[in-house]
């Protein structure tokens, strides 16, 4: 063939082609190796593929942890991240885990295991009904008061306990005074709940956090939960709104906003503490029933036991009252009394076991509030986070960008270092006296308690505590290795620019890893 003859762009064109042709069979052969390997996951579109072609699962954690925390979506966020062996600590890999970061609910597993050390597993709170003067056994009349004297128990006339709800508690504390032999008080039903300080709002909960159910005030006498329930009916031209049970006294204007455009339909209560007027303001697309914080539990504990005592036909002269109503209005006399009944909690263990699952805001504080009573201070929030400082200051933990306001993570104000949050994890570990109670407390990761199908990740038997927030994600707990050693995680980010399904992927990631180091 005359070299005259050769069309040279033919040529080049058909070159081009085997060069594509080989980069895709190499590209094929990679993606087909990496997934025939046994330590190697599902990678989405979404996430860079391996920059090498290791089998060490350490460098894939390693280069995976880095690729999140390096990512552009992490480019005005923060990440932090800590592994440890959940025995001695030793630390098998850590990125940023010195930075101080919003952990949201994650703080529940400090202030949840501190209690069981504290207070320990075996502890219940005691609910008394006691009262003052004196009974005439020929009128069946108590001449003074009947008191409830709180302890604390956020579980007392909980619709989650089916042996203590509310309509319980209360056929049982008639039944103890009925059989005492009153059928009439000359006094009133007055509640104490002074174990507690009446600050109901830990201190930099947002007033939108005060105005919803998860918002509920941690009292010295909690009862329903601390919550009453808004049941909304939509017509054609309004929105109707009614409050249930009765509260005396309570107040609302209806602002509620029908919108059938919105995602999520939420209602608020605005208003504060122990004032009885509640604005109640959102948007709503379907009808149905939606809970808000009591204005005062323990008045309302003590206004339900005088209320069913009246519809059983026992009289009470001087209707509901609290302790701390008296002292405002320097009527307060504080009488002997003597004990009727006394009403146990669950288990703390059994408390803590629901905090953790349900992330239960209201039950973490009052949690918080009793590591101070057990440790003979304040049943404040302000003395609660000082004892859990001088808990890990005496265990020569480095608490530098600790910042404890309240007891569930709910507060922005709160900070805290992954390093820290893993090694608290060791410490509780390392206590045989509460670990097996606090372990099981912490949900199983990938798991759900509103019934959802598990997802996969499930079966690698992760317990951790997850928090969630606006521009919030963290998650601390305990994963098993490859070989059966427990070890302990901390991973907390903030500000990211991801949406939620590709960062959950990426944790997903990392975990799945985790489980399979050796």
């Amino acid at each position: 063939m005359n070299q005259n003859n050769i069309k040279w762009p033919s040529i080049f064109l058909l070159i081009l082609a085997g060069v594509w042709l080989l980069a895709s069979v190499e590209g094929v052969y990679y993606i087909m190796k990496m997934k025939n390997k046994n330590d190697s996951i599902s990678i989405s579109h979404q996430i860079k593929p391996l920059l090498y072609d290791s089998t060490k699962v350490i460098d894939q954690l390693k280069y995976y942890v880095n690729e999140l925390a390096t990512n552009d979506s992490m480019q005005h966020g923060s990440f932090g991240f800590c592994l440890v062996t959940a025995d001695s600590g030793k630390i098998i890999l850590e990125q940023n885990s010195d930075i101080s970061l919003v952990p949201a609910s994650a703080l529940k597993m400090v202030t949840t295991g501190l209690a069981l050390k504290i207070a320990g597993t075996g502890f219940s709170f005691r609910t008394t009904l006691q009262y003052s003067g004196t009974i005439n056994p020929s009128t069946r009349t108590l001449n003074g008061n009947i008191y409830i004297r709180g302890s604390g128990d956020p579980t007392l006339g909980s619709v989650e306990y089916g042996t203590n709800t509310y309509s319980t508690i209360l056929k049982r504390w008639f039944t103890s005074i009925h059989a005492l032999g009153i059928d009439s008080i000359n006094g009133a039903i007055i509640a104490d709940d002074e174990i507690f300080d009446y600050d109901l709002v830990p201190g930099g909960w947002a007033w939108e956090d005060v105005e919803m159910s998860y918002g509920a005030p941690p009292s010295g006498l909690s009862f329903r939960d601390n919550l009453y329930d808004i049941q909304v009916r939509i017509t054609k031209n309004t929105i109707q709104a009614k409050v249930e049970p009765y509260i005396p006294g309570l107040l609302t204007k209806n602002s509620i906003i029908y919108n059938p455009k919105i995602y999520n339909s939420y209602v608020f209560a605005a208003g504060p503490p122990f004032i009885s007027e509640r604005l109640l303001r959102g948007e709503i697309k379907y009808a149905g029933t939606y809970k808000a914080p009591m204005p005062d539990p323990a008045y309302f504990c003590a206004y339900s036991l005088y209320s069913y005592l009246k519809n059983k036909g026992i009289n009470v002269s001087d209707s509901a009252n609290t302790i701390r109503k008296t002292k405002i209005k320097n009527t307060y006399s504080n009488p002997e009394r003597k004990t009727i009944a006394t009403t146990y909690s669950p288990s703390l263990s059994e408390i803590v076991y629901r905090t953790n699952h349900l992330s239960q805001n209201m039950y973490a504080e009052t949690l918080l509030k009793l590591i101070a009573v057990m440790k003979k201070t304040a049943g404040t929030t302000i003395a609660g986070v000082k004892e859990v400082n001088n808990y890990w200051k005496d265990r020569n933990i480095d608490l530098r960008g600790f910042h404890m306001v309240d007891g569930s993570g709910l507060s922005r104000a709160n900070s805290v270092t992954a390093k820290q949050l893993t090694h608290f994890l060791v410490a509780f570990h390392n206590d045989s006296a509460i670990f097996s109670s606090f372990y099981r407390s912490l949900p199983i990761y990938g798991t759900y308690v509103n019934g959802a199908k598990p997802r996969t990740i499930s079966a690698l038997n992760i317990h951790a505590k997850g928090g969630y927030m606006s521009r919030v994600r963290s998650l601390t707990g305990y994963a098993y290795n490859k070989n059966g050693k427990l070890l302990a995680f901390t991973i907390i980010i903030n500000n990211s620019e991801f949406k939620w399904l590709t960062l959950m992927e990426r944790i997903d990631r990392i975990l799945i890893l985790i489980s399979k180091l050796e």
